[in-house]
């Protein structure tokens, strides 16, 4: 068990695999570690204010609203191109057309 025989040679995979795994499983956290290190200065978007920092453990949940029209169409095509008995089955909207039908005249 764990060998493979290459030209008349027992060679042990077994062994060479676990230590690159090993390796592999070391390694990988100094690079995520690197990666957190990189600290950015938060910009401040015009009209907020800083109130205070966050610990940098903080959960911060948010919640972003793009203002649509035609919401009622999105639903409408989302189940039609789920549809396998629709004729519009699998006949998704590109970008300019996802622009074009939902999004308001501002935004575009």
């Amino acid at each position: 068990m764990g060998l493979i025989r290459v030209r008349d040679k027992d060679i042990k995979i077994l062994p060479v695999f676990l230590l690159t795994l090993m390796l592999i499983s070391l390694l990988l956290p100094l690079a995520v570690l690197s990666e957190q290190e990189q600290y950015i200065s938060p910009e401040v978007i015009k009209g907020f204010k800083v109130e205070s920092n966050l610990n940098e453990n903080s959960l911060v949940t948010f919640t972003v609203y793009v203002p649509l029209r035609n919401v009622n169409l999105i639903y409408y095509y989302a189940n039609e191109v789920s549809d396998p008995s629709s004729p519009l089955y699998h006949h998704y909207l590109n970008k300019d057309q996802v622009e074009k039908l939902f999004l308001s005249c501002r935004e575009i």
